[in-house]
């Protein structure tokens, strides 16, 4: 179940409230802009980017996405089934065989660390190049990213791609590191936001 499927170029999300689905907005093939919306409540990402059948190259700003007190998906295996090993993701990059370049700027990711019995869960997912795809430059900066059990922003790209990761706010204390093959930058800070 997604609350919005975005297929087609020129499109602008922006002043919504989406909340209890898998997927709050899922970006398909396209390269729209997201701006001031609030996602909660969802199981698999609040924002899902895709890549399979053409390029993903979306804007997403100004927008708070938080995870906190999963009402809508409270059991733990019904959580697993749908989101897998890494829990609900904030934000999904995943280049499915073509190239995916987000700008991801000024958004607040607050995340479940609290969540009894539930998965791990990630601030932003950066998935690997599957089927020849590329990553291409996935700009992360200006972020406030907290709370998350799992990591801030976990890197599986493995192979292409570059990343610009500066000025962003990670602090996760429950998570099992704030960045995996990913690193804060020179501007980055480690610390409480609150």
């Amino acid at each position: 179940h997604t609350g919005i499927q975005i297929l087609g170029a020129g499109v602008e999300i922006s002043g919504l409230e989406i909340s209890a689905f898998a997927a709050g907005i899922h970006i398909l093939n396209c390269s729209p802009g997201i701006y001031g919306n609030i996602v909660t409540h969802f199981a698999i990402a609040g924002i899902q980017i895709d890549a399979k059948s053409g390029d993903a190259n979306p804007e997403i700003v100004n927008n708070l996405i938080y995870t906190e007190d999963r009402v809508f998906f409270r059991d733990e295996s019904i959580q697993r089934a749908l989101a897998g090993p890494k829990g609900a993701v904030a934000i999904s990059v995943n280049p499915n065989g073509y190239k995916t370049s987000p700008k991801i700027h000024h958004n607040t990711l607050y995340g479940c660390a609290s969540c009894a019995g539930m998965t791990a869960d990630t601030g932003i997912f950066i998935n690997d190049s599957a089927g020849g795809g590329t990553n291409g430059i996935s700009d992360i900066q200006f972020n406030i990213i907290h709370n998350f059990s799992g990591y801030g922003i976990y890197n599986n790209a493995s192979t292409g791609g570059n990343y610009v990761i500066d000025y962003n706010c990670i602090n996760n204390p429950s998570a099992t590191d704030d960045f995996y093959q990913a690193a804060k930058g020179a501007n980055g800070l480690a610390a409480d936001p609150g």
